[in-house]
C-alpha cells in the first residue's frame, strides 16, 4: 500500500501543476483560445480530484501512526473534502466571467491550486507520518480549504445585484487609459488618442450586426454594443458623434491576448509582403502603444 499511496502523491503532484499552470494562463489568448483552456482545466481538475479521492481512500486505510480522534477526522475530513469540491466548481464559474479584474481573478486561481494541495499535505500526514502536528494537519489544512471555498463568493454576490449597478458602461463613462484603438469588422484599425476620438466614427463604421473591438492602453478589451450616431449631425472632420455601450471581453487582457486579436485583420497593406512584416512586427510588442507605432509607421 506505500507504493500504491506513493504514487497516488506523485500523480497528485504532478495534477497539481497542470493545474496551476493552466489556471493562471486563462486569459492569456483570445476568447476561443481561452473557451479552449477552459474546457482543458475542467478535464485536468476532473482527474485531480479524482487522484486526490483514491489518495485520502488509501492513506485512511493505513495503521493509525499516533492516537489521535481518528473517527472525528474521518468525518471532518469527508466533509471538507466535498466544500472543497464545491469550491473548485464555485472558482471555475468566478473565472469563466469576464466581470472581474486582476487581483480578483488571482485570489480565484490560488483558490483553484491551494485546496488540492492541502489535501496531498493530509494524506501525507495519514499514510506516511508526514511531520506536522496535529493541529496543522487537521484544523490547519481545513482553513486553508474552507477559505478557498469562500473565495469565489464575491462573483456570485455581484451576480445578484440588481441590474442597474451592474450596468456596462457607455463610452463617456468607460474609465478607458489612452490611446486606444478601434478594430472594425476585422478589416481597419483606427486609433483612438481621447475620449472625443473614440466618441466618432465613419459614417460605414455606425450600426451593422458586427460589433467594434476597442482596447486601450491598459489592454483592457471591449466590444461596442449598440452603436449609434447622436444624432449632433457629421463633426467638421467628417465623423458622426457616436454612442454606445462597452461590454467587456477581457478586462485583464494581456499582450498575447491583443496580439491575437490584432493579427486577425484582413490585411494592413495590399502588399502582402508588407503586410508580413507588419504582423512580425506586432508580435514582438508588449504594449499597445508600441503596437500602435508598428502600424503608424506601416
Amino acid at each position: 500500500m506505500n507504493a500504491v499511496l506513493g504514487l497516488l502523491l506523485v500523480l497528485g503532484t504532478v495534477g497539481c501543476l497542470i493545474v496551476g499552470a493552466t489556471v493562471f494562463q486563462l486569459r492569456s489568448s483570445d476568447a476561443a483560445g481561452n473557451a479552449l483552456a477552459e474546457v482543458y482545466l475542467v478535464a485536468f481538475q476532473g482527474a485531480l480530484w479524482l487522484l486526490l479521492a483514491l489518495a485520502l481512500l488509501v492513506a485512511g486505510t493505513r495503521p493509525a501512526r499516533t492516537t489521535a480522534p481518528w473517527g472525528t477526522i474521518n468525518v471532518g475530513t469527508l466533509v471538507m473534502f466535498a466544500i472543497a469540491v464545491a469550491g473548485q466548481v464555485a472558482a471555475m464559474a468566478a473565472l469563466s466571467s469576464r466581470a472581474h479584474g486582476p487581483a480578483f481573478r488571482l485570489v480565484v486561481q490560488l483558490a483553484v491550486v491551494l485546496p488540492a494541495l492541502a489535501v496531498l499535505v493530509h494524506a501525507a500526514w495519514r499514510g506516511f507520518g508526514l511531520p506536522l502536528s496535529l493541529g496543522m494537519a487537521t484544523w490547519g489544512l481545513a482553513a486553508v480549504v474552507a477559505a478557498s471555498a469562500l473565495a469565489p463568493l464575491p462573483h456570485f454576490l455581484a451576480s445578484r445585484a440588481p441590474t442597474g449597478s451592474r450596468e456596462d458602461p457607455s463610452i463617456a463613462e468607460a474609465a478607458l487609459v489612452y490611446p486606444a484603438i478601434v478594430i472594425h469588422r476585422l478589416e481597419e484599425v483606427r486609433e483612438a488618442e481621447s475620449q472625443d476620438a473614440l466618441l466618432a466614427m465613419p459614417t460605414g463604421d455606425i450600426g451593422g450586426p458586427d460589433e467594434p473591438f476597442v482596447i486601450d492602453s491598459r489592454l483592457q478589451v471591449f466590444v461596442l454594443r449598440g452603436g449609434h450616431a447622436t444624432g449632433r449631425g457629421i463633426r467638421d472632420d467628417g465623423l458622426l458623434p457616436v454612442a454606445g455601450r462597452l461590454i467587456p471581453w477581457e478586462p485583464d487582457g494581456t499582450p498575447e491576448s491583443v496580439r491575437t486579436i490584432l493579427l486577425r485583420v484582413q490585411a494592413f497593406d495590399p502588399d502582402s509582403a508588407k503586410d508580413a512584416g507588419i504582423r512580425a512586427r506586432l508580435r514582438a510588442q508588449e504594449t499597445l502603444q508600441g503596437m500602435i507605432d508598428v502600424l503608424r509607421g506601416r
